[in-house]
């Protein structure tokens, strides 16, 4: 069939090529400083040609030594093939609040919440993945990874949600190593034991840098315990433009760009077989707030750009972008138009996937996932197009029927209206008597509704006792061996409150 997916182009070859040289440049001219004296002592192990200066830790990298790594990388997402039809939704964004299902008020977040985002995700039919969707606020930070995973995955079957985007399973946000060590350890009761997680890897080093042209030592730290372990990295890029990137959006993406190029090049050179994973999410500053400005129209414009510069660097799967984030404070116009059109732009330019359905910046809504998975259901159908030929065009059903018939009761008809007709189960169809004859309800009330059914019916269990256990286990042993720490080290002050 011929699809849409994939058919917008924003730049030329030669201007992609300029934006690349860009980075080169930066790379070259400016460097970039890896804040982590054991970091730059494994890079400068590897020979390359690198230049490091150790009194600064900035790095400078030749051209051709960043061409190189380019090349022989692992990134996952280089193995996807296009075509494909098809674009892929994950329930993520991680905001420690949410909104509350039966107040409709904005509220702290708790471990239930995202148990119940989770599961909602899990039955959405179009919400294809599940990341993080909450960060719950009742949780010690410094076992948010633990408890949050043990809850994620005993949710869904949809426990690599990232991966349709570009990620196998999940982004460690924790830096403590006895927090990461047990994570791993739960990462093995996932994947079946130790050599399977080494084999098959679960847990993923968030790499973003510290914009302009940074990357902090908390960072890095959490980079190389991962490599040790033999798990991946997903090298982000977040550069703001107008505060932390020029204030143009080429400039934006030249800078952004170079950064990516830099985490990437350094481990693989450090790491050359560790498995890498691309994110996207250069932004602008909305100068009149000081707000990241998603949503905006130089939001779509910076995620279209940096989608199809990777696409020029042979890198398809490119999901790993917030286009569903939306500053909107409530479930509303805003949230829906921004959503709608950035997802529709995202699938038009061939991206695989987007990230935060049921997301805003500041809050998540069970609500406003209802929504979302019935706009992934619209722009999915969009994209898929229809074809032209001479079954189609069904020009023996036109004879049959002839001047003045009626179609309804063909046969033609019943069959044909189900393969090409995308069937709403949350936008009114009806006329405007017939809506108010039913109620007169909005989108709103009605996904309400839908969001607390789904949750009342839809248990997953997709984890076994003996895999429940060992997580349990984790998690007490986490709560005694670093919480219990951290509140003897923080004696006589007053601890933040948590129910972990």
């Amino acid at each position: 069939m011929p699809s849409l997916w994939g058919k917008l182009r924003v730049f030329s070859d030669a201007e992609l090529f300029q934006l690349h040289q860009g980075a080169l440049r930066i790379l070259e001219e400016v460097g970039v400083a890896f804040q982590h004296p054991q970091f730059l002592e494994r890079l400068a192990a590897a020979e390359s040609g690198v230049k490091i200066d150790f009194d600064t830790c900035v790095v400078k990298f030749p051209p051709e030594v960043v061409e190189e790594a380019m090349r022989t990388a692992r990134l996952v997402d280089r193995r996807v093939r296009p075509p494909q039809v098809r674009l892929q939704f994950s329930a993520e964004g991680g905001p420690t609040s949410v909104i509350d299902l039966e107040t409709g008020q904005r509220r702290p977040s708790t471990l239930q919440d995202l148990a119940d985002a989770v599961r909602l995700a899990d039955a959405l039919p179009n919400i294809d993945g599940v990341g993080e969707p909450v960060t719950p606020a009742d949780v010690h930070p410094h076992v948010w990874d633990l408890f949050m995973y043990k809850t994620i995955w005993s949710n869904t079957f949809k426990v690599d949600g990232g991966g349709v985007m570009g990620r196998k399973g999940n982004i460690i946000h924790n830096r403590d190593p006895r927090a990461m060590r047990l994570l791993l350890e739960m990462g093995a009761v996932m994947r079946g034991g130790w050599e399977e997680l080494r084999q098959r890897p679960l847990i993923g080093a968030n790499m973003p840098p510290q914009s302009p042209l940074r990357y902090d030592e908390d960072v890095l730290q959490q980079v190389l315990f991962m490599l040790d372990a033999g798990q991946y990295v997903t090298v982000c890029s977040n550069a703001m433009g107008a505060a932390q990137a020029p204030a143009t959006l080429a400039g934006i993406l030249a800078l952004d760009n170079a950064e990516r190029l830099a985490g990437l090049t350094a481990v693989t050179l450090i790491s050359p077989r560790t498995e890498i994973f691309i994110g996207n999410h250069p932004g602008y500053m909305d100068l009149r707030t000081g707000n990241f400005s998603d949503g905006s129209p130089e939001h779509a414009l910076l995620a279209l750009g940096g989608h199809e510069l990777l696409t020029y660097y042979g890198v398809h799967l490119s999901g790993h972008h917030p286009v569903l984030m939306t500053l909107a404070k409530t479930i509303g116009v805003q949230a829906a138009a921004e959503k709608s059109a950035l997802a529709m732009l995202w699938g038009l330019m061939g991206a695989t996937g987007v990230c935060c359905s049921g997301s805003h910046l500041y809050s998540y809504s069970l609500a406003q996932m209802v929504i979302d998975n019935e706009i992934a259901g619209m722009v999915n159908r969009i994209l898929e197009g229809f074809e032209i030929n001479e079954e189609t065009l069904a020009l023996d059903v036109i004879k049959e029927v002839g001047v003045g018939g009626v179609f309804l009761t063909h046969p033609h008809t019943a069959i044909e209206s189900r393969r090409n007709f995308w069937a709403s189960e949350l936008f009114d169809r009806n006329t405007y008597d017939s809506w108010l004859a039913r109620g007169g309800r909005d989108i709103i009330e009605i996904a309400t509704e839908k969001a607390r059914a789904l949750l009342a019916t839809h248990h997953p269990r997709p984890l076994s006792e003996e895999q429940m256990a060992a997580m349990e286990d984790i998690c007490e042993r986490a709560k005694a061996e670093i919480l219990q720490g951290q509140r003897s080290r923080t004696s006589g002050t007053r601890e933040p409150a948590s129910a972990m």
